[in-house]
């Protein structure tokens, strides 16, 4: 009898996709109530979510990492990603990111370094907070350029992407 292992290396999704995948699967609400357990098992029972994640997001992004045992990126006006006990924070972001389709566009820089450095991730899984804190870090500098202090849609965001790349490359 052979054996196979199959090893999932990263996955890539926003809020709306995640739950639009776990619906198409029929694991939605198995999948939800697994979530909403995890987050409760580490929450006070009275508590909103929502408040407590926007009151410590290293700390909730660290549980959130923990519970689930995955990478998080939370994005927020600083945006923190965790995996495990490691952390990483960026600067506050421009609230300009703040738009319809801007987390597609994340995920899908995200996505593209994931798949450009897989090699790197499948030698050391811990890469992977770095490859997504990287992601991070050009779509903000991407909406920074985009923006020039006006506010800015997610197809101009994706026009500066390269700009952003060499911006982050020639410091």
């Amino acid at each position: 009898m052979e054996s196979h292992t199959c090893r999932v290396v990263g996955v890539t999704l926003g809020a709306a996709a995640l739950c639009y995948f776990l619906h198409r699967l029929g694991i939605f609400e198995k999948a939800y109530g697994l979530f909403k357990s995890a987050f409760r098992a580490v929450m006070p029972a009275d508590a909103d979510p929502f408040e407590l994640i926007e009151s410590d997001p290293i700390a909730w992004a660290k549980k959130a990492s923990q519970a689930l045992y995955v990478t998080v990126l939370l994005k927020g006006s600083t945006t923190v990603v965790a995996h495990g006990d490691s952390v990483i924070t960026l600067p506050p972001a421009t609230p300009m990111l703040a738009t319809a389709g801007s987390g597609n566009v994340l995920a899908g820089i995200i996505g593209a370094l994931f798949a450009t450095n897989y090699i790197e991730i499948l030698n050391d899984e811990d890469v992977i907070a770095e490859i997504a804190a990287t992601g991070a870090l050009i779509h903000q500098k991407a909406a920074e350029l985009a923006s020039e202090g006006a506010p800015i849609s997610a197809s101009q965001i994706i026009d500066f992407i390269q700009p952003a790349i060499r911006s982050i490359l020639s410091k």
